[in-house]
């Protein structure tokens, strides 16, 4: 008698993401041990963490810096007299950004 994922995998309603997440070959040891953390979650925690996931991966591609960002963020990188704010600091100020 098989087992349920490979019954699973046979109904062709299902797409590759039903593979059980040790089959995926290309996938970073970091990947996977997040992965077997988020196995042990209850069950809508898990929806919650795939939900980020896929969000995340959604929109990965969204957030560009413009040539002329990169070229202004590496200028300030490189001014050894920059200020640079503590973690209070910098709170306060993007808290100034939501009012």
């Amino acid at each position: 008698m098989r087992n349920v994922t490979a019954r699973v995998l046979d109904d062709e309603r299902y797409s590759d993401f039903s593979r059980p997440v040790c089959q995926t070959p290309h996938m970073t040891k970091l990947l996977e041990q997040a992965l077997r953390q988020v196995e042990q979650l209850p069950e809508d925690e898990q929806d919650a963490a795939a939900g980020a996931l896929l969000d995340y991966v959604k929109h990965m591609r969204d957030v560009r810096l413009t040539d002329a960002q990169v070229a202004e963020v590496r200028r300030r990188r490189a001014d050894p007299d920059r200020k640079l704010l503590s973690r209070a600091e910098a709170l306060e100020r993007i808290g100034r950004l939501g009012s």
